[in-house]
């Protein structure tokens, strides 16, 4: 039977992911895609939404379960675990749509920047937020749902 979360499994991911991640950082239009001026109030506005939520605490402790889940291969002991990864999921693509109305009143206001760049910046946040709720927590509420199931099976 396949064996969830061995060392193989991870290392052959993060090798995946460190591949992609390689290739494309080290093109010359890489710095299209490392915007600090969008990365920056992407994450203040995800973590800022979740202190208002869960407080410091437990935004704290469920990101550092997380890291366990997907690092250490071990279920999370917060009953809350999958709502709260739902909602960070979300208010990653609410950040995002904040920066894209932010960035559309600075374009259409003051005509500073071009419609390009407009859309690039868009398409830069939205590639955060697809990064952050899709490839780093929805798997790990996938595999947290399998290694409790599992848990409880044993």
């Amino acid at each position: 039977m396949y064996k969830l979360g061995n060392g193989l499994g991870i290392l052959v991911g993060l090798l995946g992911f460190g591949y992609v991640a390689w290739v494309t950082l080290t093109r010359p239009d890489a710095n299209f895609l490392l915007k600090l001026n969008i990365f920056v109030p992407f994450v203040v506005i995800t973590l800022s939404l979740c202190f208002i939520t869960f407080g410091v605490a437990k935004t704290f402790a469920v990101f550092k379960d997380f890291v366990k889940v997907l690092a250490l291969n071990k279920a999370s002991n917060e009953p809350l675990f999958d709502k709260i990864a739902s909602t960070i999921t979300r208010y990653s693509y609410v950040s995002v749509f904040l920066w894209i109305l932010y960035s559309s009143i600075y374009a259409f206001g003051f005509e500073e920047i071009s419609i390009n760049r407009l859309i690039s910046f868009s398409l830069t946040g939205i590639l955060y937020a697809f990064i952050l709720s899709e490839l780093l927590i929805r798997p790990a509420k996938t595999k947290n749902s399998i290694l409790t199931n599992k848990r409880n099976l044993e």
